[in-house]
């Protein structure tokens, strides 16, 4: 079991077995973003297609070589990457976000808007959106908006001890000092089970999400109409 981040904290219950292919089409799909970072667009496209060879199922591949050939402005490729990105994995909200911003820039705002309409839904229901949502909001010393959003994450994930952590800190911020045990208290009443969450360092996995999401949360739907694609 590999962790490719080891220094995230969330989604600690969302670990699987995988596959040494599968961990080689990870580890070639990562090299592929390195090389699209430093701007070489035909090693990365080569990188990401060899993670596909090893597994065809790498949605996050699909999503990367439609940005490598978005960047090469091969539209009618990058549409057809981003949508099978999608297709593989309807959780996979960086596809969509992808694909709205594509069509943002060539002006179909339609298009474009349904898919932001339907990654807002997906939102509204990821308790990580309004984790991280918090976190922006405490970063910039707005308490009382970031109560606000790790209540909402708390109310859709309740066994996140982040969650829990983020509230004590929070209503500490706030000067409501008993909140502030309580939530501490819960924090460390799920971080000492171990049956429930183990610290990244006391296990090597690979966290299962291509974006921020676990196993059971909710897929994407968009009432758009597929349109006809070159297939690379």
């Amino acid at each position: 079991m590999v962790d490719f981040t080891p220094e995230v904290a969330l989604q600690q219950m969302t670990s699987k077995r995988i596959t040494d292919r599968e961990a080689r089409a990870l580890y070639f799909n990562n090299l592929g973003v390195e090389a699209l970072i430093a701007e070489d667009k035909e090693e990365a496209l080569d990188y990401f297609k060899n993670a596909l060879w090893l597994d065809p199922d790498l949605s996050i591949a699909w999503s990367n070589i439609g940005t490598s050939y978005n960047r090469m402005e091969l539209s009618e490729l990058a549409e057809y990457s981003y949508k099978m990105s999608f297709s593989i994995d309807r959780s996979n909200a960086i596809a969509i976000s992808n694909l709205a911003k594509f069509y943002d820039a060539r002006g179909d705002r339609a298009r474009s808007e349904e898919y932001r309409r339907a990654i807002e839904r997906f939102n509204n229901r990821n308790p990580y959106y309004h984790y991280s949502q918090g976190n922006m909001a405490f970063v910039s010393k707005n308490y009382n908006q970031a109560l606000r959003s790790f209540r909402r994450a708390l109310v859709l994930q309740d066994a996140e001890p982040d969650f829990h952590i983020a509230l004590a800190k929070t209503y500490e911020m706030l000067g409501n000092n008993n909140s502030a045990l309580d939530f501490a208290k819960s924090a460390e009443a799920l971080l000492s089970n171990n049956e429930i969450y183990q610290p990244s360092n006391q296990k090597v996995r690979f966290i299962d999400g291509d974006s921020i999401l676990r196993i059971g949360s909710p897929g994407l739907s968009v009432s758009v109409p597929d349109r006809p694609v070159s297939s690379n």
